[in-house]
């Protein structure tokens, strides 16, 4: 992402598994406006790569953001994580894409996340 330093994303330091788990929480970021786009679907591509994921994991990334997957599961487990904060600011990022802009439903879907992920 280009808000961390490339190489420095507290991620690689993680299992595959849970490096895939946290991508999909960024890909549902996606959909929040509605669609998913090329763009948002060429960097969440990037993503899979920058973070070291396999094409099967990457196609499970790319599908999340194309459904309403229930991702409860996955925010239960990052909760207690040092990655909350990461992760927020992943999603922010994606968020803002490359318009700059953050929609009021990708607003409203942000602090939704926030809140699941136990960040004030």
């Amino acid at each position: 992402m280009a808000t961390l330093v490339p190489g420095s994303h507290p991620l690689l330091t993680y299992p595959i598994d849970e490096r895939r788990n946290y991508l999909c929480i960024v890909a549902s970021m996606a959909l929040a406006d509605g669609t998913v786009d090329d763009i948002e679907r060429q960097r969440l591509e990037n993503l899979c790569t920058q973070f070291e994921l396999g094409e099967g994991s990457c196609d499970q990334v790319i599908e999340t953001a194309r459904s309403t997957a229930n991702l409860g599961p996955l925010f239960a487990q990052l909760a207690g994580s040092e990655l909350r904060y990461a992760l927020m600011v992943d999603l922010i990022d994606l968020a803002v894409g490359g318009d700059g802009d953050i929609a009021d439903s990708e607003n409203a879907e942000l602090e939704t996340f926030a809140e699941a992920l136990g960040i004030t």
